[in-house]
């Protein structure tokens, strides 16, 4: 399995979870799928994953496979034989141990988006096969590339695949729910996660990076993860729940999170605007998991997006009520 490719030579390699995002920002009602390229031997490579519009579900794992009868280059490195050479050598999550590609670095979309080769634009797969092998010494001499993703969406799943597989562990060998905990903090902890262009240190880690409400950082990116209602003003959404308060210097804050109209743009979000907009009218609970730096306002901790991408909300089946929030 592939955690990268490109579909032409001069390309920067992109992961599939990027790839997924360009592909739903596209329209709709003329969706193209693209041609993929194994970024170091140039072999074509399936996207698993990828081409699922919003109506079939969100896809947990995007990632790239050989066709049949196909093989990488005995030098490529994802021949399983060199599988050594693109591992940093750190220890591998139980998750990871699974097969399970997931992305390691979180960036906002370019303003002006690289062309991509769309299986209706592909002129000669031999062509660019061999002009990727000519360029990839370049690419090779880089090391490790990082995969990274544009959406929320993408680190909320992995983070949730995480506690969800402790559960099915917990029911098979008996745990507590202690032990459930400790694992799950043991795993995300393996896990490198590094938001925008902060260096790697000790805490760039799935375990650090996703924070509830009660510990707030006022000096650096978090996503910030819980549940509550939607409430809908003319400008904006609120996300909230009044049972979550934030802790500073040993004082309590309500905390909510604001996501204004006016950046709900693209045809991705407005799938985002419509479920905030139906939790609002049906009153749902939903899962909340949002990218920023909060800010103290008055007697409340708030988050403003800034971006959509960095936003991302799950609905729930079980409906609560909730005191109305300005």
């Amino acid at each position: 399995m592939s955690d990268l490719a490109i579909t032409f030579s001069s390309e920067e390699p992109k992961s599939a979870y990027d790839y997924r995002h360009i592909y739903l920002e596209q329209n709709p009602a003329n969706r193209k799928k693209f041609v993929f390229f194994c970024p170091y031997c140039g072999i074509e490579l399936i996207g698993k994953c990828i081409f699922k519009d919003e109506g079939e579900g969100v896809a947990k794992s995007p990632h790239f496979a050989k066709k049949n009868g196909e093989e990488h280059d005995n030098d490529c490195p994802y021949n399983n034989t060199n599988e050594t050479k693109i591992n940093d050598g750190r220890k591998k999550s139980f998750y990871e141990k699974k097969g399970v590609a997931f992305p390691e670095k979180f960036v906002d979309p370019p303003e002006n988006e690289e062309k991509i080769i769309t299986v209706d634009t592909v002129i000669s797969r031999n062509a660019i096969k061999e002009e990727i092998k000519r360029n990839s010494v370049n690419l090779r001499n880089r090391g490790k590339i990082i995969p990274k993703t544009r959406i929320c969406e993408d680190l909320a799943n992995t983070w949730s695949n995480v506690v969800f597989e402790s559960y099915g562990l917990k029911k098979k060998n008996d745990w507590s729910e202690e032990k459930r905990n400790k694992w799950v903090k043991n795993e995300l902890l393996k896990m490198p996660l590094v938001l925008f262009d902060n260096f790697m240190n000790e805490y760039s880690n799935y375990y650090y990076t996703f924070k509830t409400p009660k510990y707030i950082n006022f000096s650096h990116y978090k996503i910030y993860n819980f549940d509550g209602i939607v409430k809908e003003n003319n400008d904006s959404f609120v996300i909230y729940n009044d049972k979550i308060k934030s802790t500073i210097d040993d004082k309590e804050f309500s905390f909510c999170v604001i996501v204004y109209k006016n950046i709900i743009t693209g045809h991705y979000a407005a799938k985002i605007g419509e479920l905030l907009h139906e939790s609002s009218l049906n009153n749902y609970n939903v899962k909340c998991f949002a990218i920023g730096i909060p800010l103290k306002e008055g007697d409340r901790v708030v988050l403003n997006i800034e971006k959509i991408n960095r936003f991302f909300i799950k609905k729930k089946q079980i409906k609560k009520s909730g005191s109305e929030i300005s």
